[in-house]
């Protein structure tokens, strides 16, 4: 027994050490929204939370769980639930809103058939937004719906992690797996967004877990696993590097249940994907001229992503895997792996593009931790677990609510509040490199309201400039025709970039119609795109 404890509190130190380490070290960390160097400021906050993740984790070797899949399930429902107060800090939810609105105004079969050709999709496939669409067509339009579905798929993603894990190796290989899973810090800056990363990853599980299962067991299994594929390689055209190793789950198996798998899930692709076939094949030439190449511009660096934004421990526990696995000869560790692999063969260096594939890493790193022995593993896995939940909680949560983006998550609830319909906006944004228009559908986003937008014109960046920009979709999106009125606005919302900002002549003037009524402008001074907000009421 006091060998036992002996090795957990060297183990604890090495955590300790490590952690303090990064925290001096946090320079390095290059992410693009939550960098440590802007979010992890406070040390004594910082050693409370490793205490405390230690302390737990200690705690959670002796608790012993009897409904793991529901004790999994409500664990990370409530956990990612935390975040739903988070402001969209991703322009990108611009996009999957707008799609979803369009659904919801114009049909379902406005939005199937008009697809990439009544309105504009950018490299967006249809699997993702159909769903964001389908849920305001029977829930109707708003933010926390979609936040609700995020953290069921990330609920559900978390117990395939364990059965996954239960499936290839054993329970407790599954346990490991499904408390690594929480050890990504990014991923709950990202559950509460109006994104497809997060349901993206839920497919990805999912064909990997019910391919095996057809592998397996064959029956419905079969066409379940067909399904679960062929919705995944249309929700995010990553997936279609990330599921390339699926084929190797059949080795020692059942290969003739594999293949009729497969060969399912092959026709039903080419079925579709002839459909739109204008649409994907202008896309992906659009994904190799301008996004590949853009990714050598805008990546993080392989120290930020797994050693900042994803536990270092579960890293360190992914090499132990690996080279465990080569001495066990483990054909499951090379597999599971397999699908880790296009992260570095194709340079991936953007931690939101490899998010689809966390549930992989979680589960190489269980692999070899088990082999560490089951307490010394399942207090790694908890503790890194716990530590990785509150730093995001500590630190990376209150920072997006300091972010400019929340002003407009602010003039939302606020304009919830104001008893008119009669809502113009104007967003103002001179000499941005990003279009002021697409804070149109943000500021939407959070309000139940219908809101028009004032004509205005904007001057465009050159070519080269929007040739290199990780922003050129905002100066392709269009807005659509729900946004457009002749009324004249009780309420005027004036969107800019910064305080005291030069307003036009023509605004100006109209604007002394008006008295200011409320002002939301938080800023972290960080960024180059900030929104800044002045809400006026007719006089």
């Amino acid at each position: 027994m006091v060998r036992k404890v002996r090795n957990i509190a060297l183990l604890a130190l090495l955590e300790l050490s490590i952690l303090v380490l990064l925290y001096i070290f946090r320079g390095y960390d290059d992410n693009a929204t939550v960098r440590w160097s802007w979010t992890v400021n406070n040390p004594i906050v910082f050693i409370l939370i490793i205490i405390i993740s230690l302390v737990l984790g200690y705690i959670f070797i002796f608790i012993k769980i009897k409904y793991k899949k529901t004790a999994i399930f409500l664990a990370a429902f409530f956990v990612s639930a935390i975040f739903w107060r988070e402001p969209e800090v991703i322009i990108d939810a611009s996009r999957y809103f707008t799609y979803a609105k369009i659904a919801r105004v114009d049909g379902l079969f406005f939005f199937l058939s008009e697809w990439g050709k009544g309105f504009a999709v950018w490299t967006d496939l249809p699997g993702i937004p159909l769903l964001h669409a389908l849920i305001f067509e029977i829930f109707g339009e708003g933010r926390l719906v979609i936040q609700i579905f995020n953290s069921l798929l990330f609920s559900l993603t978390a117990v395939l992690v364990y059965l996954t894990g239960r499936e290839l190796w054993n329970k407790e290989t599954g346990i490991t797996a499904s408390i690594f899973f929480f050890a990504f810090p990014f991923i709950y800056s990202q559950t509460p967004l109006f994104l497809i990363d997060v349901p993206a990853m839920f497919f990805f599980s999912l064909s990997l877990y019910t391919f095996i299962k057809a592998v397996k067991k064959g029956g419905l299994w079969i066409p379940a696993a067909s399904l679960a594929i062929v919705y995944a390689l249309f929700a995010k055209y990553s997936l279609w590097f990330y599921l390339l190793p699926l084929p190797l789950l059949m080795l020692r198996r059942n290969k003739k249940r594999g293949i009729i798998s497969l060969s399912l899930a092959a026709m039903m692709f080419t079925l579709i994907f002839y459909i739109k076939s204008d649409v994907f094949i202008a896309q992906i030439e659009l994904l190799k001229s301008y996004q590949l190449q853009g990714l050598q511009r805008w990546g993080e660096s392989f120290t930020s992503i797994f050693l900042f934004q994803i536990s270092p421990f579960l890293t360190l526990a992914a090499i132990f895997s690996l080279i465990e696995g080569y001495r066990k000869k483990d054909i499951n560790v090379a597999i599971i792996f397999a699908f880790i692999l296009p992260v570095f063969l194709l340079h991936i260096d953007r931690i939101r593009y490899i998010l689809p594939v966390f549930p992989a890493l979680a589960l190489l790193s269980s692999r070899g931790i088990v082999n560490f022995g089951r307490r010394r593993g399942r207090f790694l896995a908890a503790s890194a677990a716990i530590f990785s939940v509150l730093l995001a909680l500590c630190f990376y949560l209150p920072f997006n609510l300091g972010t400019s983006a929340s002003n407009l998550q602010q003039t939302g609830d606020y304009l919830n509040s104001v008893k008119t319909d009669s809502i113009s906006v104007l967003s103002l944004m001179h000499e941005s490199y990003i279009n002021p228009i697409i804070t149109i559908p943000l500021l939407n986003i959070y309000t139940r309201k219908e809101i028009s937008v004032i004509p205005y014109s904007y001057s465009k960046p050159s070519e080269n400039k929007l040739i290199e920009s990780p922003f050129r979709f905002t100066w392709e999106y269009k807005l659509p025709d729900y946004y457009k009125t002749d009324r004249k606005p009780k309420i005027f919302v004036l969107i800019t970039q910064k305080k005291n900002q030069t307003i036009p002549e023509k605004i100006e003037k109209e604007l002394k119609k008006y008295k200011e009524i409320k002002e939301f402008g938080k800023s972290q001074k960080l960024f180059g795109y900030n929104t800044l907000v002045s809400i006026y009421q007719l006089s």
